[in-house]
């Protein structure tokens, strides 16, 4: 179907390879003729730091590695393989697309979803391509991962046999008559795909009362719960089964499960038929050929069965060296219960036979509630450590092997996530564009660290059908991206990549409606490898060192467990790993810190779970403290585990010894260690005495951080995360005897920085961040004595408004403040967007994730509808991918509340939309033309638990918007206001010698790291100039993206605006990159010693790629559009040619218009491919419209912003040589009269 002939394709291949050598070879040429006269910050080098500083050899070569970044440090993609629509031609163009943009690695998935393609799973057409892609990646340089099965998870395949397959435990009863023969056919329990197994036959007297287990289903490990607690409900003791009493009738069962049996007399007997079935849990995502049962997690034979069939023949058929590793995606296939071996397992591993006590997983209480809850506990560890053991271990083991490295995402099945973590080379979380699942990277990152673990991996940017559908791109994506590396995540492997069978198709394939559309297919690809610089620059620093936390907060003993995480530490200003408690035991006491065998160590242990402890770790807390320490944790109530009833009294013996019973107390200070039974970790903390190691003074800053060292520096990573520049006062840990620097992984700049002390032993800083920014701060131990530095520059005045690009005009429509979005776990408020689906009173809408996102990944949902119709209040449900009707009526359709995802039994327990109108107040709070507030700040909010927020309608220079912000929530209009203001000013340090940059005229306050002050007149700073029209801005020609115009023709606009508003529809609709073109004119006055001009775009949508006189001069790929182009202009005209690319989103929308060509299912995936797509090298379609295997957009959705905005403005700072030191107290706050130019640092 794809295939073309072979020499002919390897000689295109060549060919295109040649070709590409030599464009690169120009491009690199243009860039170094570009470049070699920018400012610092724009040709960076390692040399731009303070020399003085130099001492660390790691250091040393971490700066010269941050320009030079080893192939470790690329980000790496998921590679979907569609249901076998491949070709060589694609593999060969996917692979070297994403070389060209810096892709360091893929990790290669079969998956379904679209129609069937020609190429079948393992067949050996499918091997020859996995061949070809395996030696195409290795002459790119590009590491090459399989998953470990068909599909996205987890471990299944045809070649898994009923033995081998996941089991659960099944049940059946019957009620026998005391003192009576009993001789009849027992129940056959549940039987899942014609295979059953007997366990055992027990017999027991029926309490008088039928009591149960509260949440049974978890506690016995049929249902995924977390957080399960050791209840301590009052249960009658006519509920309680003796185990004494309870009789093993299994030898008495005939092999068709009759049983023969002599009831005793005197009680009522209930007979209980114990087996185990399938669970019938499939690997359903992957292809058909590969589809089949998943494996019996519990079974090294069933795992190695798996591993013959799934991963061996392919490393057979590949050879040695051809397959970098195996990933074990994140757990998908449920729970499971049971195991052959079973018995034998739990009794070596607990100490104790199971067999009397199954009727607890029925939900019956035997010998008493404590005994019942301990029995599950124990029966859920040992599921936790049959996974551990027997699936992850042991497919690690087989991984090393064959040569492999075993990647794993260890999170959401029965097990402990901190130790099945362990068992990886890379350990693995998960992010979603929407910020879901962020949590996991903290339990990744936490494994890694305790463990000794180098790469923190993280599924990156994953969506749904909502918030992906090709919207994304570099700068609404790094936001989430730099809040994933606070977590400790060193490296990105993005979501995801659809491999490319066509090579004239666009979009052509894609995971439906899954993830980042990240393709060569897509506009923005090709200048994306700015972005891919950026995060291999970072990432090159965030794998070097080692993680620093001052808290190892202890998981829950029980099971399943996944850590706690508590972001709420991190803004306190301190860190933490989570810790499994099953690695306290490894903890030594030395020094004040608490130290594992992987070097990790922590100025604090706090144990964050339940209230009862295992002995075991009651015995570590006492060595621990015999030792010294200070250990947080709750007083315990009991032992968990029944393996410990041997041992109570030395159980209550060491409570005693160690806690005392006032919590605010803690034990006696007789030792020199003690336990603090605190919960509240904010206290736990303050008893510790430990300053924070990050603080920001701006309490309205959101500064995500992360904290390494390396031979001694220490290096922060800062992150901007609003969507405007700040400039704060920062406080870090390292003090004196440290000099600091910057690193900006954006432009690879490297300066030195003003450092202080902050009076308790820490370091002051002074930072300024423009909008969304993120940069590391790394402190050098000096080599020379500390000396007194310039901290912070200030302009009297205040920054002013940029006289060029007045504010927007601001106009507040409405406002209210109510309970506008209802939030409840799992759920999404869709209430706006049906609302704005009812036609003709009427309503038919499909339930789905297109509406709001995924609220409750992996679980099915619904959609609820409450509405008026006919002055009655009614209800409407559709499960997920299921229609919504609601017939049409003379009446009107009113839709008062819209819910989608996991709803509450009780829907009563949803709160109702209620808002009062708060216009005139938010009019009374716009100054100056621009409004920002806090709404808590002004509205008060009643203390009844639901959330409230503030909506408001506005309109901006004519333009109409809306947003709906929580109580704590920054508002800020005109939309990013601040583009209209000047820029902080900025001080830097080169060889000892201090610079200022400056953006306008007047007097600056200049203070020192002790306070001193010093006045600075800066005069000379031209004001802005606008670049206004018109622009001739040029389109792809005929048979590109567009047929806008013919080659070498171009449009005029006068003035700058989204293409959105353009009135010719090829341009409203168009998606792919246009070029903007003129000349601009610089007086040569502006060419003064110590003045740098600036070319600035204002807003762009999305990526620019700017060229000055014909050569390349930057990428811009986020806020601000601003690049230095000082020494790239001359006096007089320039060329200025400005590239900028779109989303794909607008093209979408424009060719949802008319009839599609294409049918497509209800869940927007291609029913069948089109005739003219089955040709060898297809074409474009007939229409020339797009193609895409998935759709996702509509006609009637709103356009996405897209093009050159502006204003376009030339901007000029000026740099200043200070004095070396500054003034002494007796020169404080004197003004310095002629401060020398200088080339900024």
């Amino acid at each position: 179907m794809y295939e073309q002939n072979h020499e002919h394709s390897q000689a295109n291949r060549v060919n295109m390879i040649k070709s590409m050598i030599a464009k690169y070879i120009t491009f690199l040429c243009g860039l170094l003729l570009g470049f070699q006269s920018l400012a610092a910050d724009q040709a960076p080098s390692p040399l731009g730091v303070d020399n003085c500083y130099k001492g660390s050899h790691a250091l040393d070569e971490l700066a010269r590695r941050f320009n030079e970044p080893e192939r470790h440090a690329r980000p790496w993609v998921y590679w979907f393989w569609m249901n076998g629509n491949i070709s060589k031609e694609g593999i060969t163009a996917d692979l070297e697309a994403m070389h060209a943009v810096g892709i360091g690695g893929v990790m290669m998935f079969n998956v379904s979803i679209v129609p069937e393609g020609p190429i079948h799973y393992q067949s050996p057409e499918w091997m020859a391509m996995v061949r070809h892609a395996t030696k195409t990646a290795k002459e790119l340089d590009i590491s090459f991962v399989i998953h470990n099965c068909a599909g996205w998870a987890t471990s299944g395949g045809p070649w898994v046999t009923k033995d081998n397959a996941m089991k659960k435990l099944v049940f059946s009863e019957v009620q026998v008559s005391g003192g009576k023969s009993c001789n009849q056919a027992l129940p056959m329990p549940e039987k899942q795909l014609d295979y059953y197994r007997d366990i055992a036959c027990l017999a027991f007297p029926a309490p008088a009362k039928k009591q149960r287990v509260p949440d049974i289903a978890g506690k016995a490990g049929f249902e995924r719960q977390f957080g399960l607690t050791i209840g301590s409900e009052t249960v009658s003791a006519e509920a309680i089964v003796p185990s004494s009493a309870i009789i093993d009738l299994s030898d008495q069962v005939s092999e068709q499960g009759v049983l023969s049996w002599d009831a005793p007399a005197g009680e009522n007997w209930t007979v209980l038929r114990v087996g185990y079935t399938l669970t019938g849990r499939r690997n359903t995502t992957g292809i058909r050929d590969g589809i089949g049962l998943e494996c019996d997690k519990m079974s090294c034979e069933a795992v190695d069965a798996h591993w013959r069939h799934a991963i061996q023949p392919i490393v057979e058929s590949l050879g040695d060296g051809a397959l970098n590793g195996v990933l074990f995606d994140s757990y998908e296939a449920k729970s499971s219960t049971w195991t052959a071996k079973m018995p034998d397992e739990f009794r070596t591993r607990r100490g104790y036979d199971l067999l009397k006590w199954l009727p607890v997983l029925t939900g019956r209480y035997v010998d008493s509630v404590y005994d019942t809850e301990a029995f599950l506990w124990d029966f859920r560890r040992t599921i936790a450590d049959l996974y551990e053991d027997h699936y992850y271990h042991h497919a690690a083991r087989l991984a090393g092997e064959h040569g492999l490295e075993f990647y794993l995402e260890p999170y959401e099945g029965p097990f402990d996530s901190l130790r099945v973590g362990a068992t990886a080379h890379a350990v693995m979380g998960e992010c979603w564009t929407n910020g879901s699942m962020i949590h996991w990277n903290k339990v990744a990152s936490s494994v890694a660290h305790t463990y000794g673990i180098r790469r923190v991996g993280c599924e990156i940017f994953t969506a749904d059908g909502f918030h992906g559908r090709w919207q994304g791109h570099p700068r609404n994506l790094k936001r989430i991206g730099d809040r994933v590396w606070s977590e400790g995540v060193n490296h990105f492997v993005i979501h995801r990549y659809a491999h490319q069978p066509w090579m004239n198709v666009r979009p052509g394939q894609s995971l439906g409606p899954y993830g980042t559309h990240f393709e060569r297919t897509n506009p923005w690809w090709n200048p994306s490898r700015e972005w891919i610089t950026y995060l291999t620059r970072a990432q090159q620093v965030l794998q070097a060192g080692r993680a620093v936390a001052d808290i190892a907060l202890v998981a829950d003993e029980g099971m399943p467990s996944h850590g706690t995480w508590r972001p709420d530490i991190k803004e306190l200003g301190y860190d933490y790993d989570m810790v499994s408690a099953s690695q306290v035991p490894q903890f030594r006491y030395h020094n004040g810190e608490f130290i594992l065998p992987s070097g990790a160590t922590y100025k604090a242990l706090i144990f964050s779970g339940s209230a009862h402890l295992t002995l075991h770790t009651l015995e570590k807390i006492k060595e621990l403290t015999d030792a010294g320490a200070t250990v947080f944790a709750p007083l315990p109530l009991a032992s968990p585990s029944r393996s410990d009833l041997g041992a109570r009294e030395k159980y209550a013996a060491l409570v005693g010894e160690l806690f005392d019973r006032d919590p605010a107390i803690g034990a006696s200070d007789s030792r020199a260690g003690r336990v603090i039974s605190r919960e509240d970790i904010g206290a736990a903390i303050k008893a510790l005495d430990l300053l924070p190691d990050f603080e920001v003074r701006d309490p309205q800053a959101e500064i995500a951080w992360v904290h390494r060292e390396l031979d001694g520096a220490q290096i922060y990573f800062l992150a901007n995360q609003m969507n405007e520049p700040v400039n704060m006062e920062c406080t870090f840990r390292p003090g004196a005897g440290y000099a600091a620097e910057i690193w900006k992984p954006e432009s690879g700049a490297m300066f030195s920085i003003g450092c202080a002390g902050a009076g308790d032993g820490r370091a002051r800083l002074d930072l300024n961040f423009e909008s969304e920014e993120a940069y590391f701060v790394v402190f050098r131990k000096r080599t020379h004595p500390a000396r007194e530095e310039y901290l912070a520059i200030r302009r009297t005045e205040g920054l002013s408004e940029r006289p060029a690009a007045p504010l927007p005009k601001l106009e507040i429509e409405s406002a209210q403040f109510g309970i506008i979005k209802i939030e409840h776990p799992h759920l999404v408020d869709v209430t706006g967007i049906i609302r704005k689906k009812v036609l003709k009173n009427g309503l038919a809408i499909q339930s789905g994730n297109q509406l709001g996102g995924d609220p409750a990944p992996g679980n099915g949902k619904t959609l609820w509808v409450e509405y008026r119709q006919d002055g009655k209040i009614q209800n409407a449900f559709a499960r997920e991918q299921e229609m919504l009707n609601i017939a049409p009526s003379s009446q009107s359709l009113e839709i008062l509340r819209a819910l989608y995802g996991l709803l509450p039994e009780e829907l009563s327990v949803l709160p109702r939309h209620q808002a009062r109108d708060i216009t005139g107040s938010i009019r009374g709070l716009v100054h100056d033309g621009c409004l920002r507030l806090i709404p808590g700040d002004h509205f008060e909010v009643p203390d009844d638990g639901v959330p409230r927020q503030v909506r408001i309608a506005y309109r901006q220079n004519g333009e109409s918007g809306e947003l709906t912000v929580g109580m704590e929530e920054t508002v800020v209009l005109p939309v990013m206001a601040w583009r209209y203001r000047h820029p902080f000013p900025e001080l830097r340090y080169r060889d000892g010698k201090p610079f200022a940059r400056v953006w306008e005229a007047g007097a600056y306050h200049l203070t020192s790291g002790s306070g001193k002050e010093t006045t600075l007149d800066i005069g000379n700073v031209p004001q802005e100039e606008r670049i206004d029209g018109p622009w001739n801005v040029y389109f792809p020609p005929s048979g590109g993206d567009s047929d806008i115009k013919k080659d070498g023709d171009h449009l005029v606009f006068d003035t700058l605006t989204s293409f959105t508003r353009h009135p010719d529809g090829k341009i409203r609709y168009f998606s792919g990159s246009a070029t903007y073109s003129r000349e601009v004119h610089i007086d040569a006055n502006r060419f003064d010693d110590g003045l740098e001009i600036w070319l600035n775009l204002g807003r762009v949508e999305c990526i620019a790629e700017v060229a000055l006189n014909g050569k390349p001069v930057a990428i811009l790929w986020k806020e601000p559009y601003r690049v230095n182009i000082t020494g790239l202009v001359t006096p007089g005209p320039n060329r200025l040619e400005v590239k900028v690319t779109n989303t794909l989103a607008n093209r979408l929308i424009g060719d949802a218009h008319g009839q599609d060509e294409q049918e497509y299912q209800s869940n927007g995936i291609i029913t069948t491919y089109p005739d003219w797509l089955k040709k060898v090298n297809p074409a474009k379609s007939s229409s020339g419209k797009t193609f895409s295997v998935v759709k996702l957009w509509n006609s009637d959705d709103e356009l996405t912003e897209a093009g050159l905005q502006g204003p376009v403005t030339l901007q000029f700072s000026r740099s200043i040589q200070l004095d070396s030191a500054p003034p002494s107290k007796q020169a404080c706050c004197h003004k310095v009269p002629q401060p020398q130019q200088g080339s900024y640092p």
